[in-house]
This record gives structure tokens, sequence and C-alpha cells, in this order.
């Protein structure tokens, strides 16, 4: 198809849908994490077993047929960021709670595990200052926790990363 046939108006079309798509996902996981801070109160425990709900529901959204799960990754990692509102080691605790639950939902429903990953970490760089902590340390704690994941639900073979490597980037 030749690109200049296609009208100025068509084209922002798509874009502004994939934008109203995105937000409307970011805004979703984030209502939904900042209800569940408000309920659980200062018990991250619960902040963090809130996590698997709010995202099951928003993947379940991202992985369904014409979903972009690249986007919808970096939309919904975004959305933990912002509404779980916790700063430095607490932050990348969450980030590598919904890595772990969405790699884990991706595979178990066969969907495309690298695009996932790719949106994680995208996403995990997007909102490394409002953790609070550097991008480096955000992709690392993402890219860490995916290997892991990917290697145990045996969607590729590789090397799971070292423990004291995990233990000194995510503080768990």
């Amino acid at each position: 198809m030749d690109w200049r046939a296609i009208s100025r108006e068509a084209c922002f079309k798509v874009i502004d849908d994939t934008g109203i798509r995105f937000t409307a996902i970011k805004r979703r996981v984030s209502d939904g994490m900042a209800s569940a801070a408000r309920g659980a109160g200062t018990s991250m425990i619960t902040r963090l077993e809130a996590v698997c709900g709010v995202v099951r529901g928003a993947l379940r959204g991202a992985l369904a047929p014409g979903g972009d799960s690249l986007m919808g990754a970096k939309a919904i990692i975004m959305g933990v960021i912002w509404g779980a509102g916790v700063k430095k080691v607490a932050a990348l605790k969450f980030i590598s709670h919904t890595t772990r639950t969405m790699i884990r939902q991706t595979a178990y429903r066969s969907g495309d595990v690298g695009s996932v990953v790719t949106g994680l970490v995208r996403g995990a760089i997007a909102g490394s200052q409002r953790m609070g902590v550097s991008a480096a340390k955000a992709a690392l704690a993402v890219v860490s926790v995916a290997i892991e994941e990917v290697c145990r639900t045996g969607s590729i073979e590789a090397a799971p990363v070292r423990a004291d490597l995990r233990r000194k980037i995510v503080g768990t």
C-alpha cells in the first residue's frame, strides 16, 4: 500500500486509536492499584497480592486478538508504577512481581512472551524517574526476573540469573 494514498486524517485516527487504548489500559491498572493501596493501608504484601488481580484482567485485554502485546505490557507496568506510588527498592519489588505475573499469564495463554518482555522493559525505563531509580537499574530488575521466569515456564531455554545478582538488584 502506498503511504501517500493514506489521508492525513486516517493516519491521525490510527495513531490516536493506539494512544487511546494505551491510556485506557494504563489508567485502568493505575486506578486498580490505587484502590488496592487505599484498601491495604501500609501493608506492602497486600498491595503486591493486588498486582496479580489487576494485571490479569488488563493483560487479558492486551493479549486479545487484535491487541498489541508490546504496548499493552508497557501500559500495564506503567500503570502499576503510577498506581502503587512506591519508590526505590519497593518500586523494584513491584515491577519484579508484575514481570513475573505477566510472563506466567502470557505463557499460560500462549501469547508472545518476547513482545511482553520488551514492553515491560520499555515501561520500566519510562517509569524509572517516577520510581526514583536509574533507568538501567529498572531495566535490569525486569530483565533478571524475566530470564528466570521464562526459564521456569519453559518458554525458551536460557541461563537463570545468579541469586546474588538478583538480591543486589531487587533487594529480595
